[in-house]
């Protein structure tokens, strides 16, 4: 249901995506008494989702050339980051 919500649209890029790479995101996580409420929960691509949680710079970089983040793009990505405990991505 929420896939349909989202339009099928990654919450992040904006983009379509297909069902073989949507993924569900806890905007606050379960561990940090984060609920599975719609409001907490955004879907995104599978790739967005590992840039997300991943803190390899190297790693990231891998993930970053899927896509051409805009500001506005990047801005949403290192919200999700930071809500996750993650540093922000700068370029």
């Amino acid at each position: 249901m929420l896939f349909h919500l989202a339009y099928g649209r990654c919450y992040v890029t904006g983009e379509p995506i297909g069902v073989d790479r949507v993924h569900c995101h806890h905007v606050i996580p379960r561990a940090e008494d984060g609920s599975d409420k719609y409001s907490n929960l955004v879907i995104i691509d599978i790739f967005v989702h590992r840039l997300i949680h991943i803190t390899s710079v190297d790693k990231i970089a891998k993930y970053l050339r899927y896509f051409n983040l805009n500001k506005k793009q990047l801005d949403k990505l290192n919200s999700l980051r930071k809500a996750s405990g993650n540093e922000p991505i700068t370029t």
